[in-house]
Formats: C-alpha cells, sequence, structure tokens
C-alpha cells in the first residue's frame, strides 16, 4: 500500500493544531482569524497572477486564450469536452441543491 509520508502528516497536524487555536477560545478569536482568512485568498491569487505572467511564453498564452481558434468549433472533440464540462458542473449543482433541500420539512411550500 505504501509508507507514511511525512510531510503530508506533518502538514495535517498542523492544520489541525491551527483549527484548535481558532476556536479555543469562543467567536471572538474566530472572528479576528476570518480577517486574514477572507483576504488571504485574494492575496494569493495576486501573487499567482504576477507570477504566471512573468514566466516565459506567457504572452503568447495570453494571446491565445484572447484570439480563439474558431475553425476548432468544426471538430466534434471540442463539442465531447465542452458537454462533458457540462455535465461535470451540473452534477455539482446538483448535489449542493441535494444537501440544501435535506435541510426542509417534507411538507414545505417551496412556492411560497
Amino acid at each position: 500500500v505504501g509508507s507514511l509520508r511525512w510531510e503530508l502528516a506533518l502538514c495535517l497536524l498542523l492544520a489541525w493544531i491551527i483549527c484548535y487555536f481558532c476556536v479555543w477560545k469562543g467567536v471572538k478569536s474566530t472572528g479576528k482569524v476570518v480577517y486574514l482568512t477572507a483576504t488571504f485568498p485574494y492575496v494569493m491569487l495576486v501573487v499567482l497572477l504576477i507570477r504566471g505572467i512573468t514566466l516565459p511564453g506567457a504572452i503568447t498564452g495570453i494571446i491565445f486564450y484572447l484570439y480563439p481558434d474558431p475553425s476548432r468549433l468544426a471538430d466534434p472533440q471540442v463539442w465531447m469536452d465542452a458537454g462533458t464540462q457540462i455535465f461535470y458542473s451540473y452534477a455539482i449543482c446538483i448535489g449542493c441543491l441535494a444537501s440544501l433541500g435535506s435541510y426542509n420539512k417534507y411538507n414545505n411550500n417551496c412556492y411560497k
């Protein structure tokens, strides 16, 4: 099966320790942690954007993204890939709706 990957186990332990200290003192300390956890993803997105723009060949990739090749629309593989992506997204949405719907009472009038 494989051996224990210590770097992953230590990262998991660190994550649990951080979670423990976030909720240790209650809502007041958790509210302060939200300031970091709400802004950190945006900071990381900006850092990754800057890193991606500075890589060699980035301009070529950006031009390829902004000016697509219309002749590829005749390729059936493109349409099959698009349909597959639609079904993946649809399945995620259906799972979310089922989860949210489970909180309703059985006789809930959802048209109201």
